[in-house]
């Protein structure tokens, strides 16, 4: 086990919400796509979102 949080392995993420509003925006979203109660036989996805303010297709899924 790490002996102090600088020896720890971090993965994805941040120390606290403040250290998170710190850190440049992200510009691509991931999110799952369900089908489950809906009734539509399709398999469910992986949706990518634009979140680049900047971009002509903000907002979108690719």
């Amino acid at each position: 086990m790490a002996k102090s949080s600088e020896e720890a392995c971090c993965g994805p993420g941040y120390a606290s919400p403040t250290e998170a509003i710190k850190a440049p925006r992200e510009l691509l979203l991931y999110t799952v796509a369900l089908y489950i109660g809906t009734g539509i036989q399709k398999p469910d996805y992986l949706a990518t979102i634009d979140a680049d303010p900047d971009s002509r297709v903000c907002c979108t899924s690719r």
